[in-house]
């Protein structure tokens, strides 16, 4: 009660103060306000955690005032860890407001709420073991705390890995093997080899023996014979030898094939063809064998002007259009009658072409041709 009473105060010192200022400056009379106020805020106080907030608002005409109280927000609380606990030791959190910073009582965080257990170990990495003949791959951690062991495998076991190894003997390269070390496993007994650096030494090839002559269609064979003593490998191989080809003419390229190299083989009756661009292609030019004409399609043919090519090519003449020119007959039109005229084709005499000329209108008067039969009235 007694902080609503200090807020009140506060807003009524705040709106003299607002108001003072203010109420020189206003062009408008306190009449104005009989219809009702022109509010606009003129001061607030924020709510807290525990005590309530106000706005004022204040008329822009007249030294009216009104205020509307706000409700106390309340404590929002969160959590703060104080001690993160361990695989040995529990540990210790409490709560405070995020606003005013009031704390409540710590309370313990205990180990046992915490499922699995395993998660509040703190693992290191330790080692790593790889995948052997008696255990499969291993990643080995250790707690920082505890001393708490905690081992991840992967896979399964591998025959081919032995970790105790006892040295047998030692083993020079060969052509074909690498030289190695020889040692016997603890646990499964078995011989392992184990190279020692030096690569295969490779076979030291003799002189080359003919088992059969190539011939220009068939391959031949032979072999080489590695030459270290106890060694008994023999290298085969074919031999080809195929065609050698060479030039025995040359023919220019013609209207249709291009210029082409000629080739024989030195050793047998083999014969190719190497062939050297593109044809030339036709040298073609039209000659008129029939004329058309406005009656009859006219006829003619293509042919190729390089010397020794006798390609043609026959191709049809469309016919003429009719040349309509010469008059033949015209009707004039009237009033009541449509009027036409007649040409005639100025090449074959024979076709014709009628055209109709429109009525006239009603209201036009033509004048008339003097003719034989009426004499010139002026």
């Amino acid at each position: 009660m007694r902080n609503i009473k200090i807020c009140c105060i506060l807003m009524l010192l705040c709106f003299l103060l607002l108001g003072s200022v203010s109420f020189a400056s206003r062009t408008k009379t306190a009449d104005t306000c009989i219809e009702g106020h022109t509010l606009e805020k003129v001061g607030e106080s924020e709510p807290t955690c525990l005590n309530s907030g106000f706005i004022v608002y204040g008329c822009k005409y007249c030294t009216y005032t009104e205020s509307n109280y706000v409700l106390p927000r309340g404590h929002v609380f969160t959590t703060k860890i104080d001690k993160t606990p361990t695989c040995l030791e529990d540990g210790v959190a409490h709560e405070y407001c995020k606003f005013c910073g009031l704390e409540k009582e710590k309370y313990p965080l205990l180990r046992s709420n915490y499922k699995p257990m395993e998660l509040l170990h703190d693992y290191e990495y330790h080692d790593t073991i790889p995948a052997h003949c008696s255990g499969p791959f291993t990643l080995r951690y250790v707690c920082s705390i505890c001393g708490a062991i905690k081992e991840y495998t992967k896979g399964e076991n591998n025959p081919n890995k032995h970790l105790v190894l006892t040295h047998l003997e030692d083993v020079p390269a060969t052509c074909t093997e690498n030289a190695y070390s020889s040692d016997r496993c603890f646990f499964c007994q078995k011989t392992i080899k184990t190279e020692t650096g030096e690569k295969a030494l490779g076979h030291d090839l003799g002189t080359f023996s003919v088992l059969r002559k190539a011939t220009c269609t068939k391959d031949g064979s032979g072999y080489k014979k590695c030459k270290r003593a106890g060694c008994d490998y023999k290298e085969y191989s074919i031999i080809s030898k195929g065609h050698e080809f060479i030039k025995n003419k040359t023919l220019n390229a013609t209207c249709s094939n291009p210029k082409t190299d000629y080739y024989k083989c030195k050793y047998c009756s083999e014969t190719k063809e190497d062939k050297i661009g593109k044809a030339l292609g036709h040298d073609l030019k039209f000659v008129i064998d029939k004329k058309a004409t406005c009656t009859e399609s006219g006829l003619g043919h293509y042919e190729c002007k390089r010397a020794g090519c006798n390609y043609t090519q026959t191709k049809k003449i469309n016919k003429l259009e009719h040349n309509y020119s010469i008059l033949i007959n015209k009707i004039e039109p009237t009033t009541a009658k449509a009027g036409s005229v007649t040409y005639e084709c100025s090449m074959c005499k024979k076709a014709t072409k009628t055209t109709t000329l429109a009525k006239l209108p009603a209201s036009t008067i033509p004048k008339k041709s003097p003719s034989t039969n009426e004499k010139l009235k002026y």
